[in-house]
Formats: C-alpha cells, sequence, structure tokens
C-alpha cells in the first residue's frame, strides 16, 4: 500500500497548490511572462516573482523540469528584492517539484530551508506548507511517526489561518499515517473530521478521498458492508465526480464483493475500475482491479479468464516493483544527506560555542588583559592537543578497519581455494573410479588363467579399449582440473550432444554390461548446443553412472532428446530404485554422506556427484529461460513435491513436451527450470537438461 500513499501524498500537493496557478491556465501564465521578458529582462520585482511561483505550481504536473526552471527563477529573484514571502513560495514549488520528481533529499532540503524562512518571517502559512512537505517525504520513506508529528503541526497552523481546505488535506493524511501503522480507529476519526471539514465548505474532492480510505480501512477490520457504502458513496456522489477517484471505488468495491461471495458484482465492479484506471494510466490501479478480477473469475471457474487477468496483472506488479525499488535508493540517498546534515548541525553548534568563547574572552580581553593571554595560552594548547589526539585515534581505526578488510578479503579467498581443490578432488574420485574398477575386473580375469584363447584375445581387446577411453578421461580430467585452480571458468562452445553422449557411453556400457542393463540412445538429428565440452562430460559422466548404479538387473537406461529451434532438451531416465520424496528434496542441497548411498550392487559413492551437476548446469545455463516450460510440464504429475520452480511465462509448444506432462502416477518432483528431476520411489528417475543452442 505504500505505492498507494505515495500517491495519495503526490496529488495533495497538486490540490494544494496556489490559488492564482489553478485559476490561471499555464499556457496563459507563460505568454505573460514571456511578454514581461521581452519588455525589460533585467528588472525584478515582487510581481514578476509571483508570477514566477504561479508557473511553477502549473507546470510541475504537466513538465517538472519546466516547473523546477520557473521555481529556481522566482527564488533567485525573491532573493534579489528581499521578498521573504516569494521565496518561501518558491522553496514550497521546488520541494514539491523535487518530490514528485523522486529526488526526495533536494525535496528535503528546500522544505527544512522554506520552513526556517517562514519561522523567522513568523509566517504561519509558509510553515503549514513547509510542515507537510516534509510529513509527506517522511511518508514516502515509511517513517510515518515523524510525518504525522509534522502533519499534526501542520493541522494547528492551518486551523489558526482556518484555512479549511488544507486542513482537510492534513487530516487525510494523518489517517493515511494512522492507517499504515495499523491504528485504523484513529485514521477513521481523523478521515470523519476531514469529511466534517469538506462537506459545508464545499471541498468536494476531499470528501471524495477521505470517504475511498475510508472504504479500504473498513475494507481491512473485515467490515465489508460499510466499506460497500463509503465506496458507492464516492460512485453516487452528485457533487463531485473523478476518474481517478471512481477507479478506486470501483476496485475497492470489487474486493469487498468477493469477500462477500458476490463474484459477478465483483467481476463487473473491477472491469469499471480496470477501464477508468487504464484511461488514467494509474499503473497501481490497474494492478488492484487486474488482481481482483482473476480471483473473481477462478471462483465462479472461469480459468481462462482468470489467466488472462492474472499474466496482465504480473506485468503491472513487476513494474510497481522497479518504483519501489526506485524509491527506495532514493531513500537511502536521503538518509545518507539526512546523517550529513546533523553533522553539519554538529558542526554549526561547535561553531556557535566556539563564538561564543571568542566573545567571552575579547570582553576578557577587555578587563584583564593578562588573564586573557594566560586563558588564550590554556584554550590553545588543550584544543592543540585534543586535535592532535583526535587525528592520532582517527588514523588508527582507518588501520584497523583497513587491516579487517584485509584479513576479510583473505578469509574468503582461502574460502573459495578449499572449495575449489574439494570440487577436484571430488570430480577425480567420481570420474575415475568406475574405470579403474572395471580395469581390476579384466585383470582378474586374466590372472585366473581360466580362459580360453579366444576369450583372452576378446579380453585384451577390451583391456585395450578400457585403458585407452580412460587415458582420455584422466588427460580431460587433467586439462579441465587445471582451469579450475582459481575458481570455475566456463569456456562454453558448439558442441553435438548426442556425439558427446556416445563418447561417454563408450566407457560406461561396460559398466552397464556387468549390471545386465541396456543403455538406449536414441539419437535426433541436429542436437547442436552451446555449452562448454569439459562441463558436459562431467554432468551426464556423473547422471549416467547414477543410473547404472541405482538401476537393478535387468533394467533400462532411455536416453533421447526434444528439439527446438532455440533449445535441446535431453532425458536421462531409468526404471531404477528411484528416490524418496525427502531425499529429492535435499538432492541439490546436501553432500557427503547424509546425501549418499549405496547402488543396487552395493556401490558406494561420496555424496558429491549431483551437487557438481547442478553447479555445471547452472553455470552453463545462467540467464537462459529455454523455449520448455518445466512449471507447466509438470501440471499432472499429481500430488508432487515441487522445489525452485520458476519462470512460468514466455511458453512455447514443443511436440513431445507431453513425455512430461502426462505422467500418470504420482511423481516426486526437483526442478530448477534448466535443471528437472522427476522420481518415485520403486519407480525410477529421470533427469531433464534443456541447453540453448549457438546463436
Amino acid at each position: 500500500m505504500m505505492l498507494r500513499t505515495l500517491v495519495f501524498g503526490i496529488l495533495i500537493i497538486f490540490i494544494s497548490s496556489s490559488a492564482y496557478a489553478e485559476a490561471v491556465p499555464g499556457h496563459i501564465l507563460l505568454k505573460k511572462w514571456n511578454a514581461l521578458a521581452q519588455q525589460n529582462k533585467n528588472v525584478a520585482d515582487t510581481a514578476r516573482v509571483n508570477l514566477l511561483n504561479a508557473l511553477a505550481a502549473s507546470y510541475y504536473q504537466l513538465n517538472p523540469d519546466s516547473s523546477l526552471l520557473f521555481g529556481n527563477k522566482a527564488l533567485a529573484m525573491a532573493i534579489k528584492v528581499s521578498y521573504s514571502i516569494g521565496e518561501t513560495r518558491a522553496l514550497a514549488n521546488i520541494s514539491k517539484t523535487q518530490y514528485i520528481k523522486g529526488n526526495y533529499t533536494e525535496s528535503l532540503k528546500a522544505s527544512i530551508k522554506a520552513l526556517a524562512i517562514s519561522k523567522k518571517n513568523k509566517d504561519l502559512e509558509g510553515q503549514a506548507n513547509a510542515y507537510n512537505g516534509i510529513g509527506l517525504i517522511y511518508m514516502s520513506q515509511d517513517k510515518i511517526v515523524s510525518a504525522l508529528e509534522h502533519f499534526e503541526m501542520a493541522a494547528k497552523l492551518n486551523i489558526r489561518l482556518k484555512n479549511t481546505f488544507r486542513l482537510a488535506a492534513n487530516y487525510v493524511n494523518i489517517g493515511i499515517c494512522y492507517d499504515q501503522i495499523n491504528q485504523l480507529d484513529r485514521a477513521i476519526d481523523a478521515l470523519i473530521r476531514c469529511i466534517a471539514i469538506s462537506n459545508p465548505n464545499k471541498h468536494y474532492k476531499m470528501v471524495a478521498m477521505a470517504k475511498n480510505r475510508l472504504g479500504d480501512i473498513y475494507f481491512k477490520k473485515k467490515d465489508y458492508n460499510q466499506a460497500i457504502i463509503y465506496h458507492r458513496a464516492v460512485l453516487e456522489s452528485r457533487d463531485f465526480q473523478d476518474d481517478w477517484e471512481n477507479s478506486f471505488a470501483y476496485s475497492g468495491l470489487a474486493n469487498a464483493y468477493y469477500q462477500q461471495g458476490a463474484y459477478d458484482l465483483g467481476i463487473e465492479a473491477g472491469k469499471k475500475g480496470l477501464i477508468l484506471a487504464q484511461a488514467l494510466n494509474t499503473k497501481w490501479d490497474i494492478e488492484r482491479s487486474l488482481k481482483i478480477l482473476s480471483a473473481c473469475y477462478a471462483a465462479v471457474s472461469n480459468y481462462k479468464e482468470a489467466y488472462k487477468y492474472l499474466s496482465l496483472h504480473k506485468i503491472y506488479s513487476d513494474s510497481l516493483l522497479n518504483e519501489t525499488k526506485e524509491n527506495e535508493i532514493n531513500g537511502l540517498h536521503l538518509k545518507q544527506q539526512q546523517v550529513e546534515n546533523r553533522e553539519l548541525i554538529k558542526k554549526n553548534q561547535i561553531n556557535q560555542q566556539q563564538i561564543s568563547i571568542n566573545k567571552m574572552v575579547i570582553v576578557i580581553i577587555a578587563l584583564i588583559a593578562i588573564s586573557l593571554i594566560i586563558i588564550s595560552t590554556i584554550v590553545y594548547w588543550s584544543s592543540l592537543k585534543v586535535f592532535r589526539l583526535n587525528k592520532s585515534l582517527k588514523k588508527n581505526t582507518e588501520d584497523i578497519a583497513a587491516q579487517k578488510d584485509q584479513i576479510t578479503a583473505q578469509n574468503i579467498e582461502l574460502s573459495e581455494l578449499n572449495n575449489t581443490k574439494d570440487q577436484l578432488f571430488s570430480v577425480i574420485g567420481h570420474d575415475l573410479r568406475g574405470p579403474f574398477a572395471s580395469i581390476l575386473g579384466m585383470q582378474e580375469l586374466i590372472r585366473s588363467n581360466d580362459l580360453s584363447h579366444e576369450e583372452m584375445g576378446y579380453i585384451f581387446n577390451k583391456f585395450f579399449d578400457k585403458i585407452s577411453v580412460t587415458t582420455a578421461m584422466l588427460d580431460n580430467l587433467l586439462v579441465w582440473a587445471n582451469s579450475q585452480q582459481r575458481g570455475i571458468v566456463t569456456r562454453p562452445a558448439p558442441i553435438e550432444l548426442a556425439d558427446y553422449i556416445d563418447q561417454l557411453l563408450n566407457v560406461l556400457n561396460f559398466l552397464a554390461a556387468e549390471k545386465k542393463i541396456s543403455i538406449i540412445h536414441t539419437r535426433k538429428p541436429d542436437t547442436l548446443i552451446y555449452a562448454d565440452p569439459d562441463h558436459i562430460r562431467i554432468i551426464f559422466q556423473n547422471i549416467i553412472s547414477n543410473a547404472i548404479k541405482f538401476t537393478g538387473e535387468p533394467g533400462a537406461i532411455n536416453i533421447f532428446y526434444e528439439v527446438s529451434p532455440t533449445c535441446v532438451m535431453i532425458h536421462v531416465k531409468d526404471n531404477g530404485v528411484g528416490m524418496s520424496a525427502l531425499k529429492l528434496k535435499q538432492l541439490f542441497h546436501v553432500a557427503g554422506k547424509d546425501i549418499s548411498s549405496y547402488g543396487t550392487k552395493n556401490e558406494k559413492g561420496v555424496g558429491i556427484g549431483l551437487l557438481l551437476v547442478k553447479k555445471f548446469v547452472d553455470e552453463n545455463t545462467s540467464g537462459f529461460n529455454g523455449n520448455f516450460d518445466t512449471a507447466k510440464s509438470k501440471k499432472n504429475v499429481g500430488n508432487e513435491n515441487v522445489e525452485n520452480i520458476e519462470n512460468v511465462e514466455s511458453v512455447e509448444s514443443v511436440e513431445s513436451v507431453e513425455s512430461v506432462e502426462n505422467v500418470n502416477n504420482p511423481a516426486t518432483v526437483n526442478s530448477n527450470t534448466a535443471l528437472t528431476v522427476l522420481s518415485e520411489e520403486g519407480l525410477g528417475t529421470e533427469f531433464i537438461i534443456t541447453f540453448k543452442r549457438p546463436v
């Protein structure tokens, strides 16, 4: 609701502008100014200051930059002719314009300066405007207590001035503040006061704003009938009609109807509010209307319309989130400026104290010259000593901070080096255990002397093939390990994925054959992807090895592909023992003995392989949202445990996605978009990875 609060605050700035700007259109004021400027450019007087201030007040909504230009000209001219009221009005215009532009630091500076001048000149109206402006800035930064204090001071001054219009605006702001801190009864009291003041004085705009806010507050109190009464009062008012207020009232009605179960009425009101909000291009009201329309359509089981409005709602909510982030950044700048202001105030106080001391010293000099010399000498040496001590302390503090930063950086670097070392050893243990075990098995057969001549020839041929392939694998692994000494470096290149899988199967088919497991590799033409070749080898070495490890005799492992113009999806599916929901949930988050388990022939692992798979998949798919929508593909799985599902938009139809969509049995799913794991205990596991194609 903070963004809506800012919109209320900005609107109150608009409706609180000068009477001159409201009465005379901006283009007429500009024409008058140009005529005066042509007559005599160097003349400065109060009339011209007032005209420039009126121009600034009329343009800050349509063209904030022009408003800022006129405000600064008015300020300079007012200072030149010593026109204090014109100076405070110029500062108020500058503050409002900077607020609208999101420059809260500059807005606060202008308001504080205007307040100081107004107090000096006992200008109550200027003080009230400055307090209101400062309150709006604090409210924009969620400093509600400080905002309340300034709004209440502005209200007290406007009571003295009998300015009912601005007093009504103060009460609206006070009501908003109490609403933000969830003191709803006090918020209602402030808004009722606004209505009580506004009705007899025909401030119908303020009445509409207060009633809409009351409707919102009663909605929070779950008094939906009362919320409907206030929102309808805005829509049915004969005194004032405004599309912006009506848009908010319609969306408020839609929310109340939804809570009462009157979904058709909610849809009708939501659509009316959406039409008005779109015409005004008020993003917050558009987002609010879209959200309630989606909920109402879902409630009446019209999921097509619900999805349409939900998709539009996400677009606007993302846009509003970006604007909120920009406001937060501006808020940080404001906080920094406030700290600097406090430091300047302290320095000023010290300077004032020093001036007082100097005056006292001068008086003492006039009375007793000798005593003055002694006192001056003592003060001088004491100040010098304090200065030297402070300078030394500051230097020591800076040295300690620098040493701390250096130690922190060294600790981070050591941690990264240790992590890389662990990865290297884990990969070596994972990738070489299987091939060397096969070679040792062949050696045992040869040493047994129980083989015929033909069998010996066959074994020697296989032995030679195994050593050749393992040597090549070791060479590749050492090259990869050398490249990772300073962290994981990805060197993507165009590679034919099916060819790489064939190379791996030259090694892994032997392990599979020992367990009577058939590996069926169904190739497709054009499986060209863009990834790091070493990473690809390590990814599928681990996945296929795990499939062999956890598949019993006899078993089958299917490797097949799905392709589209922008990406390639590879499936590695086995009919092994599968995984429980708990283990799958831990799959990419836990390493070592906590996740490792024995295979179907008591094969042992180190519990690091799938963590490496995820890490290398992340490295090779970073920033890529493929055309295969993993979230949608699991919609019919059943009672799922779905982890980290993201990016449910930009769905593109692909012919064989049904292989994932139409899983009949309830399955457990773990997905991080590019890497998806489908598994059910006792029925097997399927890994699905999506890679992008070369551009």
